[in-house]
């Protein structure tokens, strides 16, 4: 849950994503040997601790702050407002590889899958939104509800596919649900 939800995947591992042998937050970083492990709280060295802190309040504002406030919810999951939705996987989230980290207040499977990094250059948000994207076959529709959400100064922005459909939408006709 942690991985998906702070943007820390690798898309090319497509439905062994989530093996622990794939996992960031399983992984020795090499340049410095930082531990990325949340477990490990008696790693003292400074930049494991930099990673836990990052990683922790990312995950609890994505948590308590962005997804309660609907406001924040770009187009492509307009269709979540009302939902109470919440970070979680669902019961059944294994059928799915793992690939969404949002269930509604009766903890079951909404099909979105929603991170938040935090502080981020441009770069770095489509960088994280691309991966994510890479989780789904291009045919998929689980591809338009990944949303990067990340922080530019005080502003919470997000990267989102502008162009997916929403049931939210009104429709022209009135006789039509596809108007």
């Amino acid at each position: 849950m942690l991985n998906i939800s702070i943007g820390k995947v690798n898309g090319k591992e497509k439905e062994r994503w989530a093996e622990i042998i794939n996992l960031n937050s399983f992984n020795l970083r090499e340049t410095d040997e930082c531990n990325n492990r949340l477990t490990y709280i008696e790693d003292m060295y400074e930049s494991s601790q930099v990673v836990r802190r990052d990683n922790c309040t990312n995950l609890i504002e994505l948590d308590t702050i962005i997804l309660p406030n609907l406001n924040y919810y770009p187009h492509s999951i307009k269709h979540l407002e009302g939902k109470n939705i919440s970070l979680a996987f669902s019961q059944d989230a294994n059928i799915y590889g793992y690939r969404y980290n949002v269930v509604n207040g009766f903890n079951q499977l909404e099909k979105a899958t929603v991170c938040y990094i935090g502080n981020s250059d441009v770069a770095l948000v489509r960088r994280t939104y691309s991966e994510l994207l890479k989780l789904f076959d291009s045919d998929s529709s689980g591809g338009n509800t990944v949303v990067v959400f990340y922080k530019k100064g005080n502003n919470i922005l997000d990267m989102s596919n502008v162009d997916a459909g929403s049931i939210t939408q009104t429709s022209i006709n009135p006789i039509s649900i596809t108007d």
